[in-house]
Formats: C-alpha cells, structure tokens, sequence
C-alpha cells in the first residue's frame, strides 16, 4: 500500500492546481471526535433530505432534470425572485470557475477589503488571465467578496454594500453569500441578490448550499443573477452538473420550515462560549465577526505556536484549519461545534505545557513591549 503522507497541505492539495480545504483529514485523524476545520451546519444535515435522497436511488436508471427547475423554482419561492435568475450548480465551485471566465482577459480586479479570503476566487480569476489590484483601486473592472467573509468572519452590512456597488460604478461585484441565511429568520433581506434589481448585471451572487445544508458530499451551489448573466452562464454551464440526489436532498430541506430554527438559535450562544475559551488558553479570537456567523477567526499569535496547536487538536481528534493557505501563517478558522468539543480542544491546549509556555512568553513579551512603547 503507498505510504499516506502526513502533511495535511501536501496530502490533499495539487500544488498549482487545487486550494487547500478543510474537511480533508478527518480520515487520518487518531480518536476522531469532532471537526472544526469545516463549517457546515453544526445541526448536521435535515433528516428530510436524507430521506428524499435516499429515494432519488429509486430514479437511479433515469437522466435527472437537466436544468433542475423544480430546485430552481423552489429556491426562487424562497429569494422572491423569478426562477429564470437562478442556477444550480456542482457546489459553488463550478461558479468560482465559470463567472471570472465571462470577462476579458487581463481585467483588473480586487478582493474585498479584508486581509484574506476564501481562496478559490484567486485561483479563478488568475485562469481567467485576470490582473490583481488592491481594494483601494477604485477603477476595477471585477470586485470580488465573501460576505460573511471566510476565513475572517467579518460582515458589510446590507445597505452599506449597496453604498459601495453604488459608489463603484465601473465595477462588477461577484459576491459570495455562503453563509448570510445563517444570519437568522430574516436573512432573505440581507442577501445582495436584491440588489440585482437595481444594479441589473453588476451584481452575481454565488452561495454555497453545501455548509448551511450539511452536504459537502453530494455538492450543491447556485448563481443569482440578472437574465443576461445567468443567460451566459448556461451557455458555457457543464450539461447534467447537478445529479438527481442533489436536486432532490436541497429541494426537501428548502420545504423545511423548522430545519434552520436550531442553528439560528444556538449558534451565538457556541460561538460565544468558544471566544471565551480560547482566550482563556491566551488566544484572540476575531470579536469583529458577528456571532451569527458559524465559524470563528482565531489569532494564534505566531506561526509556530499555530502549527503546534494544530498538531495537538488534530492528535486529541479536533482538525482545525490551519490559514497558511490564506496567507495568515498565525491564524485559524475553527467551525463552530458543540461546547463540549470545543471545551475537549481548549483543554487540550491546556494540557501541553511547551504551548503554554510558548503562549506566557508571547504575552510576556508584548506587555514589555507596551510598557516601553
């Protein structure tokens, strides 16, 4: 049997090809309790998905609806927009791809004004011959964003991103809206895809179905936008990209009234007690991110102290993800999960006294530094 190398980033990543991920080493993980290095639902998949999906095996010998309009129309149901906007997609990657692709080569295009973001959007926009500039370019051709920002967290108010798609007139703004239903029960009046109706083709808003659902394993994404975007989309779309277990699990879980109550409910309440915990280790938690974003940014303060609590989560069976990927050599982003895991993960950070140690010398070292400032 060929030899499993033991460095997570080299294991899973084709260097040049392929981002580093989270969910990709539980497999190899010794005691695995939890993950944290994802950040899908922590109330885990609806149990009537799982029960449409099983029963799309019965169609198993038959095409699924090629342009999955029941989906469509069900997702359109819930926006309040017309169905014909929307497609569904092979997750949200198949539209990472596809949208930088609809624009010249070489247009300039910026992230958002955070220091890092999900990375996948880089990577398109460089095969789509792209040029990079910084979020103080105002002549951008391409403004791309992740709103709740991943990895960071970190929120543009609705009416404060209408301002700056207003504000930047020349640009195009593809924004990223995985994770804005975890906001609460009013989420469809965050979602940048009513802005769609006055911005027209300027504003496309991929979302990732996969974390809010619980289905990184049967893959679920979809582009909103005006019909003239969505119209070149389909053009260039891969046929039959969304298999019919697909259409069927998110198609239950939309009919769902109750399915997202827990998460809304519980999931300030977690992220709370997993700030508090890991500042009590010593850790800096990003206290900017509203609580009802799943997942936590969490400052580790050096890059070797960060790969050293990485190893003891992933040795006491918590993976956490690392954001060296992200450029963020001493951060994290943990997803979050039940107490009693996060307080498993805190008191095995606690337990490691070379850890400890590293962190009492890192704050040792900062309070001379302010005291001599």
């Amino acid at each position: 049997m060929a030899q499993v190398e033991s460095d997570p980033v080299k294991r899973f990543v084709k260097p040049g090809v392929q981002c580093f991920h989270g969910g990709q080493s539980y497999r190899h993980c010794p005691n695995f309790k939890m993950d944290f290095s994802v950040t899908t639902n922590l109330s885990g998949p609806p149990n009537s998905s799982l029960v449409a999906a099983m029963s799309a095996f019965d169609d198993i010998e038959h095409y699924p609806d090629q342009d999955s309009w029941v989906a469509r129309c069900t997702l359109a149901d819930v926006l309040k927009i017309p169905p014909d906007q929307i497609l569904l997609g092979n997750g949200a990657s198949e539209f990472i791809d596809i949208v930088p692709r609809l624009f010249p080569r070489g247009c300039r295009w910026r992230p958002g004004p955070w220091g890092a973001q999900f990375m996948e959007y880089e990577r398109a926009a460089i095969n789509a011959g792209h040029t990079k500039v910084s979020w103080e370019e105002h002549d951008a051709e391409l403004t791309i964003m992740i709103n709740p920002n991943s990895p960071t967290g970190d929120v543009i108010p609705f009416e404060d991103l209408r301002e700056l798609i207003k504000k930047d007139e020349k640009s195009t703004f593809i924004i990223d809206e995985s994770f804005i239903m975890c906001y609460g029960p009013s989420w469809m009046d965050q979602s940048a895809t009513h802005l769609i109706d006055e911005f027209g083709d300027r504003v496309i808003v991929i979302a990732s179905w996969t974390k809010v659902l619980a289905c990184p394993l049967v893959r679920l994404g979809t582009v909103v936008a005006s019909k003239n975007i969505i119209s070149k989309i389909s053009n260039v779309q891969v046929p039959w990209s969304v298999n019919g277990i697909a259409q069927a699990y998110m198609i239950a879980a939309l009919h769902d009234e109750n399915y997202f109550q827990e998460m809304w409910c519980v999931t300030p309440i977690w992220k709370q007690i997993m700030h508090d915990l890991l500042k009590e280790v010593g850790f800096y938690p990003n206290e900017n991110s509203p609580l009802w974003v799943p997942y936590v940014y969490v400052d580790m303060l050096t890059p070797e102290i960060t790969q050293l609590a990485e190893k003891i989560a992933f040795d006491a069976g918590y993976p956490i993800r690392n954001c060296t990927s992200f450029g963020k050599p001493h951060n994290v982003r943990l997803g979050v999960r039940l107490p009693v895991h996060a307080r498993g993960m805190a008191a095995a950070f606690k337990a490691n006294k070379e850890l400890m140690d590293m962190i009492q010398e890192f704050h040792n070292n900062e309070k001379r530094a302010n005291y001599f400032k």
